[in-house]
C-alpha cells in the first residue's frame, strides 16, 4: 500500500544535470488514511498499557523537545546540588 509513482521536479539550472532535479513521491490517498488510523489506534495502546519508555519525547502526543529539555535541566539541577556535578 505504500506504492509510490515517483516524478522528477525540476529545480533550476540545466535542465540536462540530473542533480537539478529533486524526487516526488506521490502517495495514494487510501495509503494515507490506513496509516493514519494504524497510528492512532497504535498509540492508543502502548499509552493505556504504558509500553512507552518514560523518557520518550519525541511522536508522542503532549510531548515535545521542550519538555526533554526541562527533565535534563532538572536532572543536571538536581547532580549539581547533591555535589555530583565537578
Amino acid at each position: 500500500m505504500k506504492i509510490a509513482k515517483v516524478y522528477p521536479l525540476f529545480k533550476s539550472g540545466d535542465r540536462s544535470l540530473v542533480t537539478n532535479y529533486r524526487p516526488i513521491s506521490i502517495l495514494p490517498a487510501f495509503s494515507k488514511i490506513i496509516e493514519k488510523l494504524v497510528y492512532k489506534r497504535l498509540m492508543s495502546y502502548l499509552c493505556d498499557h504504558s509500553i512507552l519508555y518514560q523518557y520518550q519525547f519525541g511522536f508522542r502526543p503532549n510531548h515535545d523537545t521542550s519538555l526533554a529539555v526541562m527533565e535534563m535541566v532538572d536532572q543536571i539541577t538536581e547532580a549539581v546540588d547533591a555535589k555530583k556535578f565537578p
